[in-house]
């Protein structure tokens, strides 16, 4: 299922790095259910668009991951 997420860091405030795009598509393609994934740059709003397949089925388990690394989608 493709999904379209406004990330954002939970603990620390974005940096708005190169550095810290790459880290989040690293994050985003080793994460479980995970495919197909793209950052689109910085948000309007802070955080970064992003995009990526979803496996329905690993949603819980995609959501912890992130939480992990300190990274959250913004609703």
């Amino acid at each position: 299922m493709r999904q379209y997420h406004r990330l954002m860091r939970w603990q620390e405030p974005s940096a708005y790095t190169e550095e810290e795009q790459a880290e989040l598509v690293r994050l985003l393609i080793s994460a479980p259910g995970v495919s197909d994934v793209e950052v689109a740059g910085r948000h309007p709003k802070g955080g970064y668009v992003t995009r990526f397949e979803l496996s329905p089925d690993r949603a819980d388990e995609f959501f912890a991951y992130l939480a992990s690394y300190d990274w959250a989608p913004v609703i």
